[in-house]
């Protein structure tokens, strides 16, 4: 290895931890340094950076699995997001591979440096965003020290009499179900995507690896393969939303407050981080592909 080679090493391994630490995967780190220190293109960086991530996200979740929320009883884990962002990510993926092979290089280019540059510019306002409340969370409670009970829990209603009796029924399971260390309804439902995820890779097969099924690339059930996949995956994102929207409204009707670190899942923020999944980051090189180009793409 050359000295640049090495350096490059050093600065993504750095940026990997504190990825990790930000949550934010250090994605934008990570690619300009594989561009110029290893000399990679553009697309095996982004592929390389995915799955370093995604290693690193795996780890991450392994310390993090038994920790609970500093001042929730419920995992630190936020399965909302996930549940929603997961499926919104395979059909970014889906449809990363599609524009790869369509737009000439320089234009893959320059959606990849605007999908960076705009991802490091909102992790930035979010991290600010988070410590201007911490701060701001850490002043009020030390002029009041009751401050801290940030959020309305079941205790906190036994002694309220202008609430029924079926209202605080329902904010105890809303409490007892966020409580559980996996939620049994989202953890299907994402493990469900992935088994399907690679029943379509076998179905659809590659140059390198043939269809199970003998579809050949690009015929018609090869693309009928690949839109019901999409379709499923749009559908999975649809539910999550609507699912997560109604449980949101319905905290917003019994008087739960949110803690500052909390979601309030509004159709808005919703389709904010389906965009976030949906981004033009995963676009990747892919060459299952490789056999379809001419057909619909001059440039590769």
């Amino acid at each position: 290895m050359t000295l640049v080679e090495i350096i490059s090493s050093v600065l993504i391994t750095i940026a990997i931890v504190f990825g990790n630490i930000a949550g934010v995967g250090g994605a934008g780190m990570i690619v300009p340094v594989l561009l110029l220190g290893f000399s990679l293109e553009i697309l095996q960086a982004s592929a390389l950076s995915n799955f370093l991530i995604c290693v690193g996200f795996v780890l991450r979740f392994y310390f993090n699995y038994y920790d609970r929320h500093p001042t929730k009883d419920k995992p630190v884990i936020d399965y909302d997001t996930a549940s929603l962002m997961l499926p919104a990510s395979l059909l970014g993926t889906k449809f990363g591979v599609i524009i790869h092979d369509i737009f000439p290089r320089s234009v893959l280019f320059i959606l990849l440096t605007v999908t960076l540059l705009y991802l490091s510019y909102s992790s930035y306002a979010s991290g600010r965003k988070l410590s201007e409340a911490e701060d701001r969370a850490v002043k009020e409670e030390k002029a009041n020290p009751m401050i801290a009970l940030t959020h309305m829990t079941a205790d906190d209603l036994n002694s309220s009499t202008s609430l029924l009796d079926t209202n605080k029924k329902r904010i105890r399971e809303i409490e007892e179900e966020e409580a559980r260390r996996i939620p049994p309804k989202k953890t299907i439902l994402m493990l469900v995507l992935f088994l399907l995820m690679m029943v379509s890779i076998a179905i659809e097969g590659s140059q390198s690896l043939p269809s199970l099924v003998g579809i050949k690339l690009c015929s018609s059930g090869y693309w009928v393969s690949f839109f019901d996949y999409i379709v499923i995956c749009a559908l999975m994102v649809y539910i999550n939303a609507r699912d997560i929207n109604a449980l949101a409204m319905e905290k917003r009707l019994l008087g739960i407050k949110l803690t500052e670190d909390e979601v309030d899942w509004t159709w808005p923020k919703i389709m904010e981080y389906s965009m976030y999944g949906l981004s033009l980051i995963h676009i990747c090189r892919c060459r299952r592909y490789a056999v379809c180009r001419s057909r619909w793409s001059p440039y590769h």
